[in-house]
């Protein structure tokens, strides 16, 4: 839905459907087909197609049941068709007790249900016993989700469970605590340009034309290059517009929230009167040339307010006055409701315990930030962990910079209470000015934590020969 907006009420955010169906197995596996013909991803069909606990009247209330219980999520189980029985002879006792099977002698059909997660020797006996390969396929997809859904309800969120708050980083800017961001570290919330100087000093204007002489005599025209003597100058001043005109065409085109109009107004005048004393420059010269000088305008205003903003984040944040601190004024919490992930989604073979959310975004099967997530994800001290989104409106943690913000890869909840971020870099990044600038941050939002926040940028093996498991057990102490 193109406009659609978040609702408060987390019931409110998913599609409901009413049916009529002998099972909710056949039902699922219809709309799995398609779903996935709409577009979406196995691991979203997954991680969201649910069946609700039915009330004692036999209908399941879609907003709670009396007394405000939230109804409970059931694993749904999986129903499939053969056209032979299957072998079980090879199956260890477990797996067989997961199987129900009938035998439909009028289609010619063998009904399996198959409760609880399918191992893989399971799932291979139940493929090859669907018989072409196409069904074979579509088996081996249902199969996949089915694990997939059970793999994804028993994630932390889905039980309700919370994940520990995180505060964001603060400053008190003209005895106000504010939130820091790049649009607040600007003084009074404006760019001062009378503080930059008033040049275009790359401006130039570049006009190269060919003037044709075009003759009729009675029915025939000719026409030839012009001699210079017939040649009309257009940069002459023979225009009724004044400086003052473009001044203020320059101030309605420029304008700006964070720029006040005096100011713009004044730096427009500086700057035309500057330009007019270059050679071969003069006022109709600009105003035939005036959107090229409105860009030129733009382009010098956005880098002067790159210079404020740098220059004020460094003085808000590491200045000798600066005022930094973590406040519960300001504080980020994931919401277990909340993750709204987007495909690619992990799908490797190793399955993460401590992963808060049953989907993971953007991880690959393999890599240097594969393994640092499955190091995070062994270690005893962690008790959930997320995969943090980037630039995602209420689904991010961030920290500010200079021109923009830094949305570190993996967030951990501590058994001990604590919260650690932490920062993956390559040996080819780790030493970069963006590396420098997000470990800079990172290192004074922990310190201003009082021991309640953790941060490491992580490298596959730091100067001490540490892998990062060891560099994060380091940092816990």
């Amino acid at each position: 839905m193109p406009f659609a907006r978040r609702r408060v009420i987390e019931d409110l955010n998913r599609a409901y459907a009413h049916l009529a169906t002998k099972g909710f197995a056949n039902a699922a596996k219809e709309l799995t087909d398609k779903l996935i013909a709409m577009g979406f991803e196995e691991m979203e069909v997954a991680a969201f197609l649910r069946q609700q606990t039915p009330t004692d009247e036999g209908q399941t209330d879609l907003f709670g049941q009396t007394g405000g219980a939230v109804p409970k999520l059931e694993l749904v189980y999986l129903v499939i068709e053969l056209p032979i029985m299957p072998e079980l002879e090879h199956l260890d006792d477990d797996d067989k007790r997961k199987l129900a099977i009938t035998e439909d002698k009028d289609n010619q059909k063998i009904i399996v249900r198959v409760n609880g997660e399918a191992s893989d020797a399971l799932q291979q006996t139940l493929i090859k016993a669907a018989g072409k390969k196409p069904a074979q396929e579509a088996i081996a997809r249902d199969l996949r989700i089915h694990n997939q859904s059970i793999q994804a309800q028993k994630s932390p969120s889905e039980r309700s469970e919370s994940f520990g708050r995180l505060p964001l980083l603060c400053a008190y800017i003209q005895d106000e605590l504010e939130l820091i961001e790049p649009e607040t570290i600007l003084e009074n919330g404006h760019l001062n340009l009378l503080e930059y100087p008033a040049k275009l000093n790359n401006f130039r204007i570049q006009e190269t034309s060919n003037s044709f002489s075009i003759d009729m005599d009675g029915k025939e025209i000719s026409f030839s290059l012009a001699k210079q003597n017939e040649v009309i100058n257009f940069n002459e001043d023979l225009l009724d517009v004044t400086e003052q005109d473009l001044i203020s065409w320059l101030d309605r085109e420029c304008k700006q929230a964070d720029v006040m109009q005096r100011d713009l107004i004044k730096f427009s005048a500086l700057l035309i009167k500057d330009l007019l004393q270059t050679a071969n420059i003069n006022l109709t010269t600009l105003v035939r040339n005036k959107f090229p000088l409105l860009r030129a305008v733009r382009d010098l205003i956005g880098l002067y307010r790159r210079r404020a903003q740098k220059e004020g984040y460094q003085q808000t944040l590491f200045g000798n006055e600066a005022q930094v601190l973590l406040s519960d004024e300001f504080v980020y919490r994931f919401s277990p409701q909340h993750y709204p992930a987007r495909p690619p989604y992990y799908a490797g073979r190793y399955k993460f315990q401590k992963h808060f959310f049953p989907v993971i975004e953007d991880l690959k099967a393999q890599g240097e930030e594969y393994e640092c997530a499955k190091a995070i994800d062994s270690l005893p001290e962690v008790k959930y962990w997320i995969r943090n989104l980037v630039r995602r409106e209420h689904a991010s943690f961030w920290l500010p910079l200079a021109h923009n913000r830094f949305y570190p890869d993996f967030v951990c909840e501590l058994k001990d209470g604590r919260m650690l971020v932490v920062e993956y870099k390559g040996d080819a990044y780790v030493s970069n000015d963006d590396s420098t600038e997000k470990r800079a941050v990172g290192n004074l939002w922990a310190k201003n934590s009082n021991n309640r926040c953790l941060f490491i940028m992580a490298v596959e093996q730091d100067n001490d020969g540490r892998d990062v498991r060891q560099q994060i057990q380091s940092l816990l102490g």
